[in-house]
């Protein structure tokens, strides 16, 4: 059985969301002792920001979650109120509506095809793939990449990092002038970067726990690479701070903001913070001239290229229905092939020991030659009838009318064959 169960956006807040993220130093640790609770398991573990999901081979809800629970350090029961799970052909277009984007925050946003690929990639090399998952994953990542191209959502995609430049424009129209601080080096951070540069953002500082990716990021905008430790005396001097770090808590906390606020000579300063977990305190919030601004804010800011990404949604949807009916079909015939090589496999197996049995007699030339070869053709026709004729009678007994006919057209008894 495919399972796709765990938590995301569209039942869970980012408060909740933000403690169950399993990020790259404890999904592997996970993805083991997920594997211990069943032997017979294979599992994925997808985690991002904005879903925590496992796609696992065998359903044991509860445990599972009381396992993650465990790990997380998150009661169980609360944990279970945001809990979803997939089951079987439900299970197989939820993933590929997940690694196409169709079932992001921002429709058709690129970014979950790698994330899902590497999800994949990580389980295989930990060694939680083995059979099943082996086959699912790669169709569904083969239909997921076909969906994006034949759709057309990915000509019109938008990403989080560009709904966060548009958020920032919405509150400055200008940025010339703007100190801009950007805590982080990955993916986001350099794109958020590149697009406020596009709109004329010139100032930029970038503060990474790795000075050698500080600097590499300043160099490509002629920024200033700064020490990730200055940034309270940093904060005083900016107006724009951009956070994307995979820090597991908020170091830009309360008490830190409201320490330098009195040098700030009432500036304004505009957090964004795009990391989950979170890197910055909600509670800033409540400080005069202090915005902060978290990746579930952006939602509204992903209008850009939105009706021709809903009409390629529709497009995508359809071709996930038409990519389900012919791997059905095609799981079907493996499954009739597998079955009728079982059935000739146990029909040889009888005919080799009865022929085993006649060669015995014949070899000893005490039986009439017709005598054995006649007996041979009695004991096949009762031996290989034997199980078909209970299966006739029980469903006789019991009244399964459809399953006589079935068997009734399988048979064919009537034919010159």
């Amino acid at each position: 059985m495919f399972i796709a169960c765990g938590i995301n956006y569209h039942k869970t807040p980012i408060e909740l969301r933000e403690k169950l993220v399993l990020d790259a130093t404890s999904s592997a640790p996970f993805l083991k002792r997920l594997i211990k609770l069943n032997k017979n398991n294979e599992a994925v573990i997808l985690s991002t920001c904005q879903r925590t999901e496992f796609y696992c081979t065998s359903s044991a809800n509860e445990h599972l979650i009381n396992t993650f629970a465990e790990h997380t350090k998150i009661n169980a029961e609360l944990i279970a109120e945001h809990w979803y799970e997939h089951q079987e052909i439900n299970a197989l277009k939820h993933a590929i509506r997940v690694a196409s984007g169709l079932d992001s925050m921002i429709l058709g946003e690129a970014q979950i095809f790698g994330q899902f690929k590497d999800a994949y990639k990580e389980a295989c090399q930990l060694g939680s793939i083995k059979h099943s998952l082996k086959n699912i994953f790669p169709f569904v990542i083969r239909v997921s990449k076909k969906i994006r191209e034949q759709s057309g959502i990915d000509k019109h995609a938008v990403s989080i990092a560009s709904a966060a430049a548009k958020r920032i424009l919405q509150s400055f129209k200008k940025l010339n002038d703007l100190q801009i601080l950007v805590i982080g080096t990955g993916e986001i951070a350099e794109l958020v970067t590149k697009y406020l540069a596009k709109e004329g953002a010139k100032n930029f500082l970038i503060a990474s726990r790795t000075e050698e990716n500080a600097q590499q990021l300043a160099q490509q905008y002629k920024a200033k690479p700064v020490p990730i430790t200055s940034i309270a005396q940093l904060l005083p001097k900016v107006d724009i701070v951009i956070t994307a770090t995979a820090c597991p808590y908020p170091f830009i906390t309360q008490d830190l903001v409201l320490a330098v606020s009195k040098d700030t000579q009432e500036r304004s300063i505009f957090f964004l913070d795009l990391a989950l977990p979170r890197n910055v305190c909600e509670t800033i919030n409540q400080i005069p001239n202090m915005t902060v601004c978290n990746i579930d804010s952006l939602k509204s800011y992903c209008q850009a290229n939105l009706i021709q990404r809903q009409q390629a949604a529709i497009i995508a949807e359809a071709l996930i229905d038409e990519e389900l009916t012919l791997y059905l079909r095609f799981t079907k015939s493996l499954e009739s092939k597998k079955i009728i090589k079982n059935y000739r496999t146990m029909m040889q197996t009888i005919a080799d020991k009865e022929l085993t049995l006649a060669l015995q007699r014949l070899n000893q030339g005490n039986d009439n030659t017709d005598d054995i070869v006649h007996k041979l053709a009695h004991r096949l026709v009762k031996k290989l009838t034997h199980i078909p004729t209970l299966t006739l009678k029980h469903a006789a007994r019991e009244g399964h009318t459809d399953f006589l006919a079935s068997l009734e057209s399988l048979l064919n008894y009537e034919s010159d064959h």
